[in-house]
């Protein structure tokens, strides 16, 4: 009977030293990475499609969103999707494939960011691993499309793929995702957390 309640004692001091281990590792991978979706328009209304809100400035497919990376030593990295025509020449993708529209650390994107202006912003805080899925993620090749697939589209996507957070871009009347659209659904989003980007 000893020898029995021995080993059950070996085998739960086993356990609870693999138990505090894969704790540890968990820690271990825990990141202080944040990700941020962002949303810049001139002015936010109720109805972001109505033609008040043309005549106050909030135009509908107006103004830009996209999504920054930001990690533990507090870099910045921009990521958003352009029209091909606004591309510069020497400016670098936000994966391998040269045809992307998706463009890292584009100027107009780190200006949006640093300048705060007329910007809508929320962060999650990201694991090693959800980074890595992020990095994933962001580097399949994009096409910009005016109505299927724009800049409002990708951070709406890929920020709830990473984050599991739907931050809503679609606007049911026109039948497409905007800037606008998704700038309530970050306010939205803040209001729920008390005020906080995060």
């Amino acid at each position: 009977m000893n020898a029995i309640l021995a080993e059950a004692f070996v085998l739960l001091l086993f356990f609870s030293a693999f138990a505090e281990g894969r704790l540890q590792a968990d820690r271990h991978l825990a990141s202080t990475d944040k990700l941020c979706i962002f949303s810049t328009v001139s002015e936010l209304t109720d109805d972001c499609s109505s033609p008040l809100s043309l005549i106050r400035g909030a135009y509908y497919d107006y103004g830009h969103a996209g999504l920054v990376l930001v990690d533990k030593s507090g870099e910045k990295n921009t990521y958003g999707l352009w029209q091909s025509g606004r591309k510069k020449k020497k400016v670098d993708k936000c994966g391998d494939s040269s045809k992307s529209d998706c463009l890292k650390n584009y100027s107009e994107d780190v200006n949006f960011w640093k300048d705060k202006k007329n910007l809508h912003v929320y962060c999650k805080k990201i694991s090693s691993y959800q980074r890595l899925d992020f990095l994933s993620a962001i580097s399949e090749p994009r096409t910009w499309l005016w109505a299927w697939d724009n800049c409002a589209s990708m951070a709406s996507e890929v920020f709830e793929e990473v984050t599991g957070i739907d931050v809503d871009a679609d606007d049911w009347f026109l039948g497409k995702d905007t800037p606008c659209e998704l700038g309530k659904s970050i306010d939205e989003r803040r209001e729920m957390n008390g005020g906080n980007q995060h």
